[in-house]
C-alpha cells in the first residue's frame, strides 16, 4: 500500500494564565486590566476565559483597541506546562489610563451577599481572538455602594501564526 505525505502545518501553541485582585475599591471607582499582543509577535492570542469576581455588585464593559495614556503596572503571567518555561508574547497590565470609545461588550455582575454566598462571577470574551497589533482593555465600575474587592483572571493560548 503506498503513503501518502500530507503537507500540513505544524500548530504551534502555549497556554498561560493570569489574575489581578483589586482590594478595596470605591464605589463609583472603576479599575482596569489591559491586555496587548504586541506588533512585533509572531502569534494570535486565543483567550478561553475572562472571569470577573468581586465581593458586591459592578458593570463589566470591554473596549477593542484602546489608546494607551499612561501605563499599568504588569500582571504576572503563567504558563500552565510546568515543563515548559516559555515566555508570553500576550502584555497585561492593570491600571493606567486609557483613551476608548463605545464598549464592544457590556454585563452586570450582580455581587453582594446571599444567604451562603458571597460575590458572583461573570466570564466574558470566550473565544475571542487578538492578532498581533490589536489590544483589549477591561473595565470593572463599583456600584455595589460600598468598597468592594474584585479579581480578574484570564486564560488563554497562543497560535504561532
Amino acid at each position: 500500500m503506498p503513503t501518502r505525505v500530507v503537507n500540513a502545518p505544524l500548530l504551534l501553541e502555549e497556554e498561560y494564565v493570569a489574575s489581578h485582585r483589586y482590594e478595596g475599591v470605591a464605589n463609583g471607582s472603576t479599575v482596569y486590566m489591559y491586555v496587548e499582543n504586541p506588533s512585533n509577535s509572531d502569534v494570535t492570542m486565543n483567550i478561553l476565559a475572562l472571569e470577573v469576581a468581586s465581593t458586591g455588585s459592578g458593570r463589566i464593559d470591554m473596549y477593542r483597541d484602546v489608546t494607551v495614556l499612561s501605563q499599568g503596572s504588569e500582571v504576572p503571567i503563567l504558563n500552565l506546562r510546568f515543563d515548559r518555561p516559555t515566555s508570553p508574547k500576550t502584555i497585561i497590565r492593570h491600571g493606567g489610563s486609557y483613551s476608548f470609545n463605545t464598549p464592544s461588550h457590556s454585563t452586570v455582575l450582580p455581587g453582594g451577599t446571599r444567604v451562603r454566598i458571597l460575590g458572583s462571577i461573570s466570564e466574558i470574551g470566550e473565544k475571542i481572538k487578538i492578532p498581533k497589533g490589536y489590544n483589549t482593555l477591561i473595565a470593572f465600575t463599583n456600584v455595589a455602594g460600598v468598597d468592594t474587592d474584585v479579581s480578574i483572571r484570564m486564560l488563554w493560548k497562543e497560535v504561532h501564526d
